[in-house]
């Protein structure tokens, strides 16, 4: 039973709350984010050229409801509905978007790193290449606008003396005013898609090893590490527990050799862990994962609903007194 609590109490560290780790569990990654992008743009694609098939439709229908009479004006729709169904068919069935194409590019890579990587750098590339036409689109509104006031309401109000015009370039300079400002303050899709992914991913470097296990499948090279790592002789795995490309994996190969082989631990490396575990489970913060504290909050909730069961309350002292000794080990870390 004494091992069960340490495990609850020790081992519970690497315990999290179920809604943590069905939150970290599905951390979206870059092939991800590219792959949803393509899907909108697909969406919108698809969207548009429906419309324009649409309108062609009505561009042909036209004649048939109203009686023209004259020949031009028919073959004039006749014309307009099938460049305009031409170009809906395009958009719709065959001309896919630049991040179509860099989603279908990297889609089939059986290598995870690599296709991940390659994901990255194409919403980089897709994103800065958004950041450069909305910077274009901010600098042309705002020059029509500028335009607008000043040359069309200052240098030539002459020309709009009549009540007629006299409010166009107002109306002209607003309307660009602020589709330049709409420009300024909406980043595109793309932009966001990558700020969102290096926003997680700066989270991701913040958060707790046992969290990075949700993050990710570790390829097929470090995989091969920790089957060497357990394979060795007990002497040998201190070698072996830097050399992981992972992060949270040396952390894992510390944190074990700390609990099952502490005397081969090189005693700068045993004292850092423990000064870690104590740091954890002597939180007074809110967390996910059992501390000294919240243990003994428990097992006084416990003791209050057991107070006429002896043999429990026995058991419940035995915890107690057991995580006292954790907390005793620790205090002095």
């Amino acid at each position: 039973m004494k091992k069960l609590i340490f495990i609850l109490m020790v081992g519970g560290l690497l315990a999290q709350e179920e809604s943590q780790i069905i939150k970290n569990k599905y951390q979206i990654t870059a092939s991800t984010t590219l792959e949803n992008l393509a899907i909108d743009e697909k969406s919108e694609r698809e969207l548009i050229g429906g419309g324009l098939l649409a309108g062609s439709g009505v561009l042909f229908s036209l004649p048939l409801i109203i009686p023209f009479g004259d020949p031009a004006p028919v073959m004039a729709l006749g014309v307009s509905g099938v460049i305009v169904g031409g170009i809906g068919i395009l958009l719709r069935f065959i001309i896919k978007s630049k991040v179509e194409k860099k989603y279908d590019s990297i889609k089939d890579i059986d290598n995870e790193d690599e296709k991940e990587e390659l994901a990255y750098n194409h919403l980089v590339y897709l994103a800065d290449k958004a950041k450069r036409e909305r910077q274009y689109k901010i600098a042309t509104y705002g020059a029509i606008s500028a335009y607008s006031f000043i040359d069309g309401t200052v240098i030539r109000r002459d020309e709009w003396r009549n009540e007629k015009n006299s409010a166009s370039p107002l109306y002209s300079g607003l309307l660009n005013g602020t589709l330049a400002l709409y420009h300024y303050k909406v980043l595109s899709k793309e932009e966001q898609a990558l700020e969102k992914k290096d926003e997680k991913k700066s989270n991701i470097s913040q958060i707790k090893p046992e969290e990075k296990i949700y993050t990710g499948f570790p390829p097929p090279e470090e995989k091969q590490k920790m089957l060497n790592f357990h394979t060795v002789e007990r002497k040998d795995k201190v070698k072996f527990m830097d050399k992981f490309s992972l992060d949270y994996n040396i952390h894992f190969a510390r944190r074990y050799l700390y609990e099952e082989h502490p005397t081969v631990l090189p005693e700068s490396i045993y004292k850092e862990i423990k000064r870690e575990i104590a740091e954890r489970i002597l939180s007074t913060d809110e967390v996910n994962w059992t501390t000294v504290s919240e243990f003994y909050r428990q097992i006084d909730y416990e003791r209050n609903k057991s107070e006429n069961d002896p043999k429990r309350m026995k058991l419940l002292e035995e915890y107690n007194d057991f995580v006292m000794s954790i907390e005793k080990k620790y205090s002095a870390a």
